[in-house]
């Protein structure tokens, strides 16, 4: 989502620009582009921008749900193995540059839909990460992923997911309709805000961390 790539594209000092043919950032050697929400809108999100750009490699980042009861909130994870939990598809990320020491997760497990069944040894999950894999392997192009921890075990209403469209932008009617019939719910929307915004202030440090251990961070 574009919230969760703004702060690190303003830290890079990047400008804006179309990228993949919706707004996102460019600088001299790096390109940021958000893909959308859910697998499909990732697959063809990232379809675009590798076919208009071509990078050299790629870094999947943003935020993901817990599993695993070790991990807290604003944890920064670097999963071995990203699954497509409906294919069982299977990738290992490339790795190249973990400067920094993020927790090295077992499983980072891609689901269609929230509460879909997870591939057994999941530690956390996502809704974006394995189709956007899918494509870079395909071209063979060398990939990674960087997500930090949004929220805990239990801690969403079933219908939370289905409160952001595709392009990341909160369903106002759809929350309305939540609280309407949940206003308990409340608490848990607003708690689940601060801690998305912990997460996203976590994994953009890490990331600049890690893009200035490999030369890579942009200075204008």
């Amino acid at each position: 989502m574009p919230r969760e790539l703004r702060r690190l594209a303003h830290a890079l000092a990047l400008s804006t620009a179309t990228v993949g043919g919706r707004p996102g950032w460019k600088g001299q050697r790096i390109v940021v582009g958000a893909v959308g929400v859910g697998t499909v809108a990732a697959a063809a999100g990232a379809t675009r921008i590798l076919a208009d750009h071509r990078p050299a490699r790629v870094l999947i980042v943003g935020v993901a749900g817990a599993v695993d009861k070790d991990l807290a909130i604003a944890d920064v994870i670097a999963p071995r193995t990203v699954v497509d939990a409906a294919s069982g598809a299977a990738w290992a990320p490339h790795g190249a540059g973990r400067a920094t020491t993020p927790a090295r997760v077992r499983t980072l497990a891609t689901v269609p839909h929230f509460g879909a069944p997870l591939p057994a040894e999941t530690s956390a999950v996502d809704m974006e990460t394995a189709a956007i894999a899918a494509q870079c392997e395909r071209l063979g192009i060398p990939w990674d992923v960087r997500r930090a921890v949004s929220d805990l075990p239990g801690a969403l209403h079933p219908t939370v997911p289905g409160l952001v469209g595709p392009d990341g932008r909160a369903d106002i009617p759809a929350v309305v309709r939540l609280l309407a019939r949940h206003p308990r719910q409340l608490a848990g929307l607003v708690r689940l805000g601060r801690d998305t915004t912990r997460a996203i202030k976590a994994v953009s440090a890490s990331v600049l961390a890690e893009l200035r251990a490999m030369g890579l961070l942009e200075t204008s």
